[in-house]
């Protein structure tokens, strides 16, 4: 049984319960990650020999439910986002882009009900300059992009991504991610070897995939959290800290000479 499937019974028997109305009150972060994975399975499309799902989301809540969120929205979306990451991978789906996910206040919401608006999109594409007489497109309706390949950005400032040790053996450490694929691991084949007990031997794989890293554990002893999350796999950006066990980096981006 899938993860949302499992947080999805619960909940129901939970509101069936005696206490449900007490729970009724507040929206659960599992009720988000369900109307979003029900948004990226309904909206998939049939491409040739593939099938492609929506890579930016918008979900917008009633102003009393998105106060529950407002401390920490940011860190919930990149947490759907890497749920809906999974259960692409999943379905052996195809996305355009990377997957972008916002929670944003509505006040035309129903309290208690996420509504969810999705869009198969380029994200780093430069939007096209509006018809005459056209209306442009709201914060909460994305244009859907007609490309039906996966968009490759032209003309755009490249970014090198990095990896930084904060803690642990190689703390202090720089390795740039310029490669196609990095390994990471104890064994001294890796790209990065990191020489700590709690590493595995061949521990996680970071790929570029359109000049962005996409990290993924291989079946390591004490796993790969990112962003105190563990994952098996997630689509990594600057700010983003990795802990292979114990050993802790950060993700860094340089644009022209720059870092962010």
């Amino acid at each position: 049984m899938k993860l949302l499937d499992r947080f999805e019974q619960s909940m129901e028997r939970l509101l069936e319960g005696s206490v449900g109305s007490i729970f009724r009150q507040k929206m659960q972060p599992a009720e988000i990650g369900t109307a979003l994975e029900r948004a990226m399975l309904d909206h998939r499309q049939i491409s040739v020999g593939s099938v492609i799902v929506p890579n930016s989301y918008t979900v917008s809540l009633n102003p009393a439910d998105f106060a529950q969120f407002s401390a920490y929205s940011q860190g919930l979306a990149h947490q759907m986002e890497r749920l809906l990451f999974e259960r692409a991978t999943e379905e052996g789906a195809m996305v355009l882009d990377r997957i972008q996910v916002e929670i944003v206040e509505d006040a035309g919401a129903r309290r208690g009900r996420p509504s969810v608006t999705c869009a198969i999109t380029d994200l780093h594409r430069s939007p096209a300059a509006p018809r005459p007489g056209a209306r442009p497109p709201t914060r909460h309706q994305p244009a859907p992009a007609e490309a039906t390949v996966p968009f490759r950005p032209r003309n755009a400032r490249r970014q090198v991504f990095s990896l930084v040790g904060v803690d642990g053996v190689m703390r202090g450490s720089s390795l740039s991610l310029d490669r196609p694929s990095t390994s990471i691991g104890r064994a001294g084949d890796n790209a990065l070897v990191i020489a700590a007990s709690d590493v595995s031997r061949h521990h996680a794989r970071i790929e570029l995939i359109e000049g962005f890293p996409r990290l993924e554990d291989l079946g390591s002893t004490n796993g790969t959290q990112v962003n105190g999350q563990h994952v098996r796999h997630a689509d990594l950006a600057a700010g983003d800290r990795i802990a292979f066990g114990s050993q802790v980096f950060d993700v860094v981006a340089r644009v022209d000479g720059g870092s962010r």
